[in-house]
């Protein structure tokens, strides 16, 4: 591996983001938008019905789940950009290895998810007086966990690209959509069916979300931190090894130049 490499990645992704009005638009307009709705539906019910700790569920989740989807989805958008713009070929033509893509993606992918991240907390800090950090440092070890998952799904889903080519390009923005319901991002998990809280316990995201609340709250679980680790790692670990053997794949197979 080789930083003068993933420097190089790292330049071209700033020029198109910069040149890119869209990638511009995307980073700031959707998280407000989803700041402001969710904060505004947490006013209402606070006053209308009286839930308690609503602010944590649906406003809390909200900031979480979009980190979460902002990170998964960068990564697998930036391996789509070279299938868009036909420069598939040209860029693995180079020396760049799949160890290297990946941080790249990593980091541009946590650049602009803190971008987003830092706009939401201010809206609602702002806006509907929510302190994201009320929790303290140690509510935020759960955002660890967070990160490691999106980057092995975003990996997993990049790699599905090498290996199918554009046809599959939905699912980078629909796949996070996917395990939504089993995150339990926005209502405790016990709210799901039997059958599908037992599902949810192999994802991360329940453990994030179940774990980050409690801290919030000021109980803080280890046992929902090292679940949260442990799955992450592990998802990780397989969306890397996909990726990597889908790539290597298309480009022994010549796939490669058809994009």
């Amino acid at each position: 591996m080789r930083w003068h490499r993933i420097q190089a990645m790292l330049m071209k992704y700033w020029y198109i983001s910069r040149n890119s009005l869209d990638r511009i638009f995307d980073v700031v307009y959707w998280p407000v938008i989803g700041v402001i709705v969710f904060g505004f539906t947490t006013l209402y019910l606070e006053k209308a019905a009286g839930v308690p700790n609503v602010i944590i569920f649906l406003l809390g989740g909200m900031l979480m789940w979009n980190l979460f989807e902002r990170i998964s989805q960068d990564v697998g958008v930036y391996i789509l950009e070279e299938f868009w713009s036909h420069n598939v070929a040209n860029t693995f033509v180079t020396p760049l290895k799949e160890s290297e893509l990946f941080v790249a993606l990593c980091i541009v992918g946590f650049i602009r998810s803190l971008i987003s991240f830092t706009v939401m907390v201010g809206i609602a800090l702002i806006g509907y007086q929510f302190n994201f950090f009320n929790g303290g440092l140690i509510s935020l070890l759960f955002v660890i966990p967070l990160f490691l998952f999106a980057w092995g799904l975003g990996l997993l889903m990049s790699g599905m690209i090498f290996r199918f080519g554009m046809r599959i390009q939905v699912f980078v923005w629909g796949v996070s959509y996917l395990l939504q319901p089993l995150a339990a991002a926005y209502y405790p998990v016990e709210t799901l069916p039997v059958v599908l809280q037992k599902a949810a316990l192999f994802t991360p995201l329940v453990y994030v979300f179940q774990g980050f609340r409690l801290s919030y709250g000021g109980a803080f679980s280890v046992q929902y931190l090292l679940a949260a680790l442990g799955l992450s790692v592990v998802y990780l670990v397989i969306g890397y090894f996909i990726f990597t053997r889908c790539v290597k794949k298309a480009r022994r197979s010549g796939l490669l130049t058809k994009y």
